[in-house]
């Protein structure tokens, strides 16, 4: 990845739209920093699509927010290196990393009410981020906040637009801000739990317009959801996050029957199936998740781990490569793979 600079900012050439090398996002507690999102590392092509998995507290929106500059404080973001875009985002001057990001990434949030201002109409919402960010006549805003709206199979957008949240259903208000997202034209979208308080078919109609964004924009996305069936059906590949750290990337199609890390292999375990015997217990995973105070000496999902080794109580697990397409931070895992390669070459 060669680098150049110009008017005193670096800028990547011909590196992929998103490199995170070792972000992590630390808060102050009673006994030292809090690591929500420990040294977190991967990269993204231009139009992938890419989901972040993970128990609740596992650092799957905090990472995204880092990556937005959305990180409230007294929370704290640092990294090896940020680029997004053929940008330094650590090093770029403020001016240029609010034009960066207001023009060429944007995020919907989970709850489109709180997103959404309840006291003004949805179209001078769409039109007025827009022309902040970019410069477009209010016609030509317009013009463009209705396309989008329609283009997110919401009927009679020009309607639509002279409406107020309050008069939008939950599936509505949600594409509403998927428009919105796009009215800027950008690069990447992250969506944060976008689905979870729809229900299923409403659920389907907003994977479908991200697939369609996708499909025809180009626009890259990273999706964050707790539930594997979504992510299963829209993306390319997966992250799985455990206490603040990924313990497995690999590719959505190696998800039910490749997995190599435990957590995913219990989490993929855990998914009810219609095939699983209704008189047995639905599946979960022992224990619980280790508290921000709790800096474990190895890997943090060893307490839980039904195959964990001496080694993983003393020390944390790097991502290795499996294979080219997949990585994964564990001993034992490895240590089969390593095994499995030398029966084969024997």
């Amino acid at each position: 990845m060669s680098a150049m600079s110009r008017d005193g900012d670096t800028t990547v050439v011909g590196g992929p739209l998103l490199h995170v090398d070792g972000l992590t996002v630390s808060l102050p507690g009673a006994t030292g920093r809090l690591l929500p999102v420990d040294s977190v590392s991967f990269e993204m092509a231009a139009g992938e699509v890419v989901g972040i998995v993970g128990e609740s507290g596992s650092g799957k929106t905090l990472t995204a927010l880092a990556i937005a500059q959305l990180v409230p404080f007294p929370a704290q973001v640092s990294a090896k290196a940020l680029l997004f875009g053929g940008y330094d985002l650590l090093t770029a001057p403020p001016k240029l990393k609010r034009t960066i990001l207001a023009s060429r990434l944007s995020m919907i949030f989970q709850n489109p009410m709180a997103s959404l201002n309840p006291a003004m109409r949805i179209g001078p919402q769409l039109i007025d981020g827009l022309r902040s960010s970019k410069e477009f006549r209010r016609r030509e805003a317009r013009a463009r906040a209705r396309h989008l709206l329609g283009e997110v199979n919401i009927a009679r957008p020009e309607a639509a637009m002279r409406r107020y949240p309050f008069e939008f259903s939950g599936g509505m208000r949600q594409r509403a801000m998927i428009a919105m997202a796009l009215m800027a034209e950008p690069e990447l979208l992250i969506a944060d739990e976008p689905t979870t308080a729809l229900d299923v078919t409403v659920q389907a109609q907003v994977l479908e317009v991200l697939r369609q964004v996708n499909r025809e924009h180009g626009t890259a996305i990273i999706l964050i959801s707790h539930n594997l069936g979504i992510i299963s059906e829209i993306c390319q590949r997966v992250l799985v996050m455990y206490a603040g750290r990924i313990v497995e990337d690999l590719d959505v199609t190696a998800l039910a029957t490749g997995a190599a890390h435990p957590y995913t292999k219990a989490l993929m375990a855990s998914v009810p199936s219609l095939e699983r015997d209704r008189s047995a217990p639905l599946v979960t995973i022992p224990g619980r998740p280790p508290r921000l105070e709790e800096r474990l000496p190895g890997c943090a999902f060893a307490p839980r781990c039904g195959v964990a080794i001496a080694q993983c109580s003393t020390e944390r697990p790097e991502l290795a490569e499996m294979s080219l397409d997949h990585r994964v931070a564990c001993f034992v895992a490895i240590k089969h793979e390593s095994e499995v390669m030398s029966r084969g070459e024997a």
